[in-house]
This record gives structure tokens, C-alpha cells and sequence, in this order.
């Protein structure tokens, strides 16, 4: 999915960690393994790959939450800006 993304100029870059995630669904506790994904975005592209990822995850409920940044370097943020379309 990072590349799709990535390709579609929905985002700028994705970083991706491995984790391990423990909780319930359909009444079973579950241990699983999953990627912990961070869409590096402008503020007026969220809602477009937000929908993007709900539409292609695999998850029939995906975990998709925004994180507002108090301050962004201006060299980053240029380039982020020019990588979203």
C-alpha cells in the first residue's frame, strides 16, 4: 500500500515499523503481527488517503488516525507539499 500511495502523490513518504499488536475481535483475544504505518501528508490531502487506506486495507476496521505537528522544518514541509498532489 506505502507505494501505491507514494505513486498516487497521496502522500510524500511512508515509514513503515514492524510491531505486535494484542487485542479482541469477534470475541476471540488475538496476538498478532502488523506494520505500524506513518503517512507523511499536507493537512489538505487527509481526507483522500485516509479514504484511500480504509478502501485497500486489509482490515475490515484499519486503525487510521491523524497527528497534527506543532512545527515542521520549512525545508520538509516544502518538500512534502510538492510531493502531494
Amino acid at each position: 500500500m506505502a507505494k501505491q500511495v507514494i505513486q498516487k502523490r497521496l502522500a510524500g513518504c511512508v515509514l513503515a515499523m514492524p510491531v505486535g499488536s494484542t487485542y479482541r475481535w469477534k470475541g476471540k483475544v488475538e496476538d498478532t503481527k502488523e506494520v505500524l504505518a506513518v503517512f507523511k501528508t499536507t493537512s489538505g490531502n487527509v481526507k483522500r488517503l485516509m479514504k484511500f487506506i480504509e478502501a485497500h486495507h486489509p482490515y475490515d476496521v484499519p486503525f487510521v488516525a491523524t497527528v497534527s505537528l506543532g512545527q515542521v522544518s520549512k525545508k520538509y514541509l516544502k518538500w512534502i507539499e510538492g510531493e502531494v498532489k
